[in-house]
């Protein structure tokens, strides 16, 4: 029979495992968004609460802007943009090849040193 910890830990697991797509989704949207906006020849309008609130830039102001201009490869720009830009595309980046890993089990398969067959 199945232990209660073990039913807990697949429960945690699945639950996990449903976060993974719409957050993937989100992060898809964003970054689509972000390399529209990059190439637009027009400024959007801010819209960010803080700022409408304070007048001050938050702390992710410039973070779209900076993201946008990284994936059209202007890196300078992107810094000057949001000095985190580049730190936020690496952690995409390796967001990405993980969850496209857990997705695909050939994927890890291989990774791991072994054959399709074994």
């Amino acid at each position: 029979m199945f232990s209660s910890a073990s039913l807990v830990t697949e429960f945690r697991q699945r639950r996990i495992a449903s976060l993974w797509r719409p957050l993937a989704a989100l992060a898809i949207i964003y970054v689509l968004f972000a390399v529209v906006t990059a190439r637009l020849p027009w400024k959007l309008p801010r819209l960010c609460p803080f700022y409408a609130l304070t007048g001050r830039d938050c702390p992710l102001c410039g973070l779209t802007r900076g993201l946008g201009l990284l994936s059209s490869g202007r890196v300078r720009e992107a810094f000057e943009k949001h000095g985190r830009s580049l730190i936020a595309g690496a952690i995409g980046i390796g967001w990405l090849a993980v969850y496209s890993s857990k997705s695909n089990p050939e994927f890890t398969t291989v990774s791991k040193g072994r054959s399709h067959g074994s």
